[in-house]
């Protein structure tokens, strides 16, 4: 009998190369064994991923990925005068405008409204931090919209400005749904056969106890080690906890994690992009 197949997405920024390795193999297992991708849900990085995934276009999503440099990926491009000139003056860093162009000629919006996958992803509402949801799962016209909802769920502020969204304006969905396991489970479908979800961070953490030194150094680094060591690992293990709490048993219910971390958030660095592309090839095939 063929499997009803969920995946989640995690965000993480440059991290998600890992996700792309993990889900050319997974998406050749689910072909192989005639299964159904019913559906998928995304944060971030992940909310980008899946709407390629769910469009029929991972080989597009693929190159793209391979493709990305430090000076060409659309999602770290400044205006002439730099990111940091940027900061000061505009309130963000990233320009918002290649990222557009970007989604228009890249995705095919029709193919995604058409596809009989459902996609979702998750956006945070500012000021109040209340979570919106978008994708396919819940509007099939306008096309200008759902860019803007993945770009919202994108918009790591103040790294990029905030999304409006019916006059509303919106931010990275990451903080509030790291890992959108509820999103899928409750907005697309409760009777999967198995979910699987690919999370950028390592099951365990790295700590480094330099960070913890009563002294100035490194502030920049400790206030960075507070939020995404602690407060983002928070976060991400108990969005994983509320689909265990629903599909107990592993064959139902896989995480998939990588085994280490190359790059940050921001390192859309050729060779470190390749390497998590990679090394998450090399996860999947040992545990799928």
């Amino acid at each position: 009998m063929n499997k009803r197949i969920g995946i989640v997405l995690s965000g993480g920024g440059a991290k998600g190369a890992f996700e792309v390795g993990v889900l050319k193999v997974l998406l050749e297992k689910i072909n192989k064994d005639k299964d159904v991708l019913a559906g998928i849900s995304g944060t971030s990085i992940g909310a980008m991923n899946g709407a390629f995934v769910a469009a029929g276009q991972f080989k597009e999503l693929e190159k793209i990925w391979l493709s990305w440099t430090l000076k060409n990926c659309p999602l770290i491009q400044s205006d002439w005068f730099g990111n940091i000139v940027s900061l000061v003056v505009k309130g963000y860093m990233y320009n918002p405008e290649p990222v557009k162009a970007f989604f228009r000629k890249s995705l095919s919006v029709s193919s995604l409204f058409n596809s009989p996958t459902k996609y979702v992803n998750t956006q945070v509402k500012l000021g109040n931090g209340e979570l919106r949801l978008g994708g396919n799962v819940f509007q099939k016209t306008d096309q200008d919209l759902v860019i803007r909802e993945i770009m919202a769920s994108m918009a790591f502020i103040p790294g990029t400005p905030s999304v409006t969204i019916f006059g509303q304006e919106y931010g990275d969905g990451g903080f509030r749904d790291t890992v959108p396991v509820k999103a899928l489970i409750e907005n697309v479908d409760d009777k999967f056969d198995k979910i699987y979800i690919i999370n950028v961070n390592t099951k365990e953490r790295v700590w480094n106890p330099a960070l913890t030194k009563n002294d100035t150094s490194g502030l920049v680094s400790k206030l960075k080690f507070i939020y995404d060591d602690i407060l983002w690992d928070e976060a991400n293990r108990s969005d994983i906890e509320i689909g265990m709490l629903k599909f107990w048993d592993n064959d139902n219910y896989q995480v998939i994690y990588p085994e280490k971390v190359n790059l940050s958030t921001t390192d859309f660095d050729t060779a470190l992009i390749k390497e998590a592309y990679t090394h998450g090839i090399s996860v999947a095939e040992k545990v799928l």
